[in-house]
């Protein structure tokens, strides 16, 4: 299903929907996310630093996000009280957490889960078995729903989630429906957790920057919108920038449909291939001082930004064309309006040196986000 005609009939009728969805769950994201900054509070120990397992609390707020987009459900991920393990939310999260392990000590080395059951391979079955068994309870409350509201003849388009849309369109599947849920909970959740992690770290060791970004997030003080967003060209700088140094998909997979020649080579239709796109963002010929973390570089009226006038090759972190990520507006709008509500309340330090990303599948920080959150008086 994930190549071909299938693949891409699926996709489009998901990408329309999606936007409308999120545009409808603008305002539980900005509440969500307030809510994180509560709960970053309430972690801290006395030198307000966050624990080692504060990826963790960045994973709970994406999943709330996410909930709320698919399922229009809050599920309670990042209440005070804590989470419980045995409950659908906690096992949700385990499950994607073990998974996420699973799949890189899969993707490591030498594949022999291709040929036996290997531990990684047991681990990654039994996890996405736990996924698949929280998220197919929502998927039949939905379809209960939905037939109880074609009864009682109500609106349907009136705040209806993303799941229900889909279960509604006669060319979907049910088991469909479940690969995009899987693939936009088990990779959504690792790149933007991800990419949130290194955001906090670059700004946090790039003390400049960090006060750029608050005085233009202090000009749109009070309730976001979707416009005020967009006119933080300086946060969203310091996302693409981010992006650039550590994408969390640094190694893009496809699957050729066609023959094709790279530099007189013939690769054949069929042939599984691997782009290490990580590599061109981190050229000089495209990117000056490319290790640096520059955000002006992607503002057109700084002294060497180019704005939009760059090679489009150049940094992929969300791939590109028909395979590219579907849920890219999502996750770019989600690590923006958290960023806005983090840094109008804290001020961020990370004192524990150079932080790298693994040059993995799903990438992942190598070193715990214990990280400075100084409320701003």
């Amino acid at each position: 299903l994930r190549y071909g005609p299938d693949w891409e009939k699926l996709r489009k009728s998901v990408e329309q929907p999606l936007q409308k969805v999120v545009s409808q769950q603008f305002d539980k994201i900005v509440a969500i996310s307030e809510e994180f900054t509560e709960r970053i509070l309430t972690i801290r120990n006395k030198q307000e630093e966050v624990p080692n397992y504060f990826k963790n609390e960045i994973y709970k707020w994406c999943l709330e996000c996410l909930c709320s987009v698919t399922l229009n459900k809050k599920l309670g991920f990042l209440d005070l009280c804590g989470l419980s393990s045995t409950s659908d939310p906690g096992r949700l999260l385990d499950g994607l957490i073990g998974a996420t392990k699973a799949i890189r000590k899969c993707e490591y080395g030498f594949h022999l889960w291709k040929f036996m059951e290997t531990p990684a391979w047991k681990a990654l079955v039994r996890n996405c078995g736990i996924i698949d068994g929280v998220l197919d309870k929502h998927i039949q409350r939905a379809m209960s729903n939905l037939r109880e509201r074609k009864d009682k003849r109500s609106n349907l388009d009136n705040n209806i989630s993303l799941l229900e849309v889909l279960l509604l369109k006669e060319e979907v599947a049910a088991e469909d429906v479940m690969t995009v849920l899987l693939d936009m909970f088990l990779i959504g959740i690792n790149a933007t957790a991800h990419t949130v992690a290194f955001i906090f770290y670059h700004l946090a060791r790039n003390p400049r920057c960090q006060i750029k970004l608050y005085e233009e997030i202090r000009q749109f003080e009070g309730n976001l919108n979707k416009e005020d967003v967009n006119k933080m060209k300086y946060l969203n700088a310091c996302i693409k920038e981010t992006l650039r140094l550590d994408p969390p998909i640094p190694i893009l997979s496809r699957h050729l449909n066609n023959d094709i020649v790279i530099n007189h080579y013939l690769i054949p239709k069929g042939t599984h291939i691997l782009f290490a796109t990580h590599l061109n963002s981190m050229r000089e010929e495209y990117f000056e001082d490319a290790l640096k973390f520059k955000p002006e570089r992607w503002l057109a009226n700084e002294l060497g930004g180019f704005g939009n006038d760059f090679q489009v090759f150049a940094s992929m972190p969300f791939g590109h064309g028909p395979k590219a990520c579907l849920a890219k507006e999502l996750v770019e709008l989600e690590i923006a309006l958290l960023l806005a509500k983090v840094f109008q309340k804290f001020k961020i330090e990370y004192n524990y040196g150079d932080m790298q990303s693994s040059n993995e599948l799903l990438a992942s920080p190598t070193k715990p986000l214990k990280f400075r959150f100084i409320h701003r008086i």
